[in-house]
């Protein structure tokens, strides 16, 4: 029976401390920062603001500051005013500013100099260097001693002394340092050599120019042209139709490897009054001479012919040459013979070469 009994009473302590509506401690005063309405048993611990006492935002006791923030922290300054700028100046006066100057004067001009000295003189150079020397040079150049002047005194100028020391001026010195010296380096690279190019630009070569101005030539491009052989006009001696003019004489030569039946050309330089003579006049050719302009030809297409046996044909072996004719005219500065054209009877222009220069 003792055993129930101490049974029932440990069943009953454990139901009355686990009561879920047993009411709930805290503070219950109204007028205390911590108060907790939920709460019905006071348990002592309610935080009740004095005079001149408020609660904070985290419910704690405290004291508005001077900008009625409780728990605040702002302060009046030595003007009074809340959160103001005012400080002591040296002297212990209140600088309502709040400026002091590094003598400690309220609103004062007094300024520290780069070495840290109040109302000192210490400067900084160009460098930045406190107490330094370094200045801007001419051209704004720190420290720069004026270098990137040129000779006439012009900053990035481009104006340099000559081998004399003249500013921009035009002596120079010669291969071997002589200062407007004349020693030349021939084509070899030797100062003062005397190696010379030839004519073929060769160091020290031995082409020279023959006689017609040609390099390394042999005369032959500028050798008169001989009367009697006009073949040397053509690169073909077989098929070779021109004519040549002798100034001196007047005598119009021809060289024909086709039977020609009439011929026409201009004088270069010259003119002619008329014309006469000849294998022309041997086939009957009509001659005309006007102004440069010269012409024959046959009605009947008479031709001279290359072939010796022709009755109208060369005196000796073919190629055909000889006198055509002869003109008289102004014909003494004449160079030679151009638009020449020389045709056969079926009108066909045979001609090799149009324009000649005057032949001996």
């Amino acid at each position: 029976m003792k055993r129930y009994l101490i049974v029932l009473l440990t069943l009953f302590i454990y139901t009355c401390s686990d009561d879920p509506a047993a009411p709930k401690e805290g503070c219950i005063s109204s007028t205390a920062c911590n108060y907790d309405m939920t709460a019905a048993v006071d348990d002592g611990s309610c935080l009740e603001p004095g005079s001149g006492e408020c609660c904070t935002d985290d419910n704690q006791v405290s004291t508005p500051d001077c900008a009625d923030t409780c728990g605040g922290t702002a302060v009046e300054d030595c003007a009074g005013t809340c959160s103001g700028p005012g400080v002591a100046d040296g002297n212990g006066d209140c600088c309502a500013s709040g400026t002091l100057d590094c003598a400690g004067t309220c609103d004062g001009t007094a300024v520290a100099d780069c070495a840290g000295t109040c109302n000192g003189t210490a400067v900084a150079d160009c460098a930045g260097t406190c107490g330094g020397t370094a200045v801007n040079d001419d051209c704004g150049v720190c420290d720069g001693g004026n270098a990137t002047q040129d000779c006439a005194g012009t900053c990035d100028g481009t104006a340099v002394e000559d081998c004399a020391g003249t500013c921009n001026g035009t002596a120079v010195a010669d291969c071997a340092g002589t200062c407007n010296g004349t020693a030349v380096a021939d084509c070899a690279g030797t100062c003062n050599g005397t190696a010379v190019a030839d004519c073929a630009g060769t160091c020290g070569g031995t082409a020279v120019n023959d006689d017609c101005g040609v390099c390394d030539g042999d005369g032959s491009s500028c050798a008169s042209l001989a009367c009697a052989d006009l073949t040397t006009l053509c690169a073909d001696a077989t098929d070779c139709n021109t004519l040549a003019l002798n100034t001196t004489t007047g005598d119009v030569y021809y060289n024909f490897t086709d039977d020609i039946a009439g011929v026409q050309f201009n004088i270069v330089g010259g003119t002619a009054s008329s014309a006469s003579g000849g294998a022309a006049a041997g086939a009957g050719w009509i001659l005309n001479a006007a102004g440069a302009t010269v012409l024959g030809f046959s009605f009947s297409n008479a031709t001279i012919d290359w072939d010796p046996n022709s009755a109208t044909g060369c005196t000796g072996a073919a190629p055909c040459s000889g006198v055509l004719f002869t003109i008289a005219g102004d014909i003494a500065n004449a160079t030679g013979l151009d638009t020449i054209v020389a045709t056969t009877a079926s009108s066909d222009d045979a001609t090799t070469n149009t324009s000649t220069d005057a032949c001996e």
